[in-house]
């Protein structure tokens, strides 16, 4: 998995950009865990110079044959931002994963009803504990 993260007005320290690092990227490979996927993590401030602190987090997931999953986040702080980011990304991913299985489902809708296992019925052995009991007591 490719690990992208840029950053535009923002000063961001190294303890944070592995801080998103880790934390998108292990909500990424609990989905998909592909060694083909890319994740793109753009960290800015689209309030620079007004004063008011914000920073937005938008995080983009490409699988090879899927569509990619996108999310956008604006928070105070960068690893509020992180932290919501990596959790909708995680919700997105789902969604896509189950998509395509409901997607598979319907093309064919006898693959998806449960197949009930055969039951091999065999006669139990009889037992003769009444026998047994009897020979003891004597």
């Amino acid at each position: 998995m490719e690990f992208h993260l840029r950053t535009h007005s923002v000063e961001i320290d190294t303890y944070t950009r592995e801080y998103a690092e880790e934390k998108i990227g292990r909500a990424v490979r609990k989905v998909v865990g592909k060694e083909g996927s890319r994740v793109d993590v753009e960290i800015s401030d689209p309030a620079q110079g007004t004063g008011t602190p914000i920073c937005r987090v938008t995080v983009k997931v490409s699988v090879p044959r899927t569509k990619p999953a996108v999310v956008h986040v604006e928070q105070a702080e960068p690893r509020a931002a992180i932290d919501l980011a990596s959790d909708k990304i995680l919700n997105a991913l789902k969604r896509g994963v189950q998509k395509k299985r409901d997607k598979a489902r319907k093309k064919n809708p006898a693959a998806s009803r449960p197949r009930l296992a055969k039951v091999a019925t065999q006669a139990a052995p009889v037992s003769d504990d009444a026998d047994e009991a009897e020979t003891l007591t004597m």
